[in-house]
């Protein structure tokens, strides 16, 4: 646990009397003689009919009420000379219960302290001296000035701003406000978590590794989930029209290539019946109709020759289109809303407002 040592906190467990004794009869007793005094003044101006001074933890509380809280008040006094800090510490948070008095808050921040509780005593504490030491007492409010300077130099500082409306902030799955809102407050140095959410959003995750000492500024903001498109370079079509072009003009090509082997078939088998002797004849001597049949056919190969290449160009062409125009995802990012925002602050000191912008 905590213990004081020459003006510093050290981390250690001891289970010994004279910490019972250091806790029970000094910062205990002090606070256990104000929360007497504060008693002694209610029965008093129970007495006399007449209104103790009207302070803000006063108000709305009926005097049945901080008698019930001044009885759980003691007991808590009793547990912590034990000393049982636990069942002190839930006697004071019964007592803070029903009646929220600051002397409460300054033996319910001993108590915590005292169960290694860094965080609650801090924030105890400084309920504890919110109205200053007229009302605390000026011994204990000097040691609660002690004790949370000592606890700051222990702890980490985080400030949480989000301007999203709605959004669910925790820190370490505890949550911290309703956005728009900010927080500040202390935390235990390590490894912590921040999460905003918010249903229709993206989660946004903050995660803090924190040194004694260290103030870190953290703001959270949500963006939509990413709109998912499906693109392609052209139309469908276009690919495709090319690759069938192609294997059209092969289809001509084999049209015009079996054409034009029919055409010199024919051909040939004129000049074989006409030319059956052993020495033949020469072309010049033939008809001029046989020559232009094979002029023809000759034609025929050389224009299914050209259309050949045209056509295979057009399907080898059709095939890179087809590849460049797969489907593509395109993600669009979400968008974040404008954060221009007039948020209230929460702090262990108060509430207070701000007013944020993201541009």
């Amino acid at each position: 646990m905590y213990v004081a040592t020459d003006g510093k906190i050290d981390a250690r467990s001891l289970v010994c009397s004279s910490l019972a004794r250091w806790v029970g009869e000094s910062d205990s007793a002090a606070a256990r003689s104000e929360g007497d005094e504060v008693g002694a003044q209610a029965d008093a101006a129970s007495e006399r009919a007449e209104p103790a001074p009207e302070r803000a933890y006063n108000r709305g509380v009926p005097m049945a009420r901080r008698v019930e809280a001044r009885a759980l008040f003691k007991e808590g006094n009793r547990l912590m000379s034990v000393p049982s800090f636990l069942q002190a510490a839930r006697k004071y948070q019964a007592a803070l219960a029903l009646y929220r008095h600051p002397v409460f808050y300054f033996n319910l921040a001993l108590a915590q302290f005292n169960l290694v509780q860094p965080v609650e005593s801090y924030e105890h504490f400084g309920a504890a001296m919110a109205y200053g030491p007229e009302v605390l007492g000026e011994l204990s409010y000097q040691r609660a000035q002690q004790y949370r300077r000592r606890l700051a130099e222990q702890l980490a500082r985080v400030e949480v701003a989000c301007a999203q409306a709605g959004a669910e902030v925790t820190l370490d799955g505890r949550v911290l406000f309703i956005g728009p809102g900010r927080y500040e407050g202390m935390v235990t140095p390590g490894a912590h978590q921040l999460v905003a959410s918010r249903a229709g959003f993206v989660p946004e995750t903050e995660r803090l590794v924190l040194s004694a000492g260290e103030h870190r500024q953290v703001e959270l903001s949500l963006a939509r989930p990413e709109r998912v498109l499906a693109v392609r370079r052209w139309p469908v079509w276009r690919p495709w029209a090319v690759v069938v072009g192609g294997a059209a003009a092969l289809a001509v090509a084999g049209a015009l290539d079996w054409q034009g082997d029919r055409v010199l078939a024919d051909y040939d088998a004129a000049v074989a019946a006409r030319c059956s002797g052993e020495d033949g004849c020469e072309t010049a001597s033939l008809a001029a109709e046989l020559r232009a049949e094979r002029a023809r056919g000759l034609s025929f190969d050389r224009r299914a020759t050209v259309v050949y290449a045209l056509g295979a160009t057009a399907i080898a062409s059709g095939a890179v289109l087809l590849f460049l125009n797969r489907e593509r995802t395109l993600r669009l990012p979400g968008e974040r809303e404008p954060a221009v925002r007039l948020t209230p602050q929460v702090s262990g000191d108060g509430v207070a407002m701000t007013l944020s912008g993201r541009f």
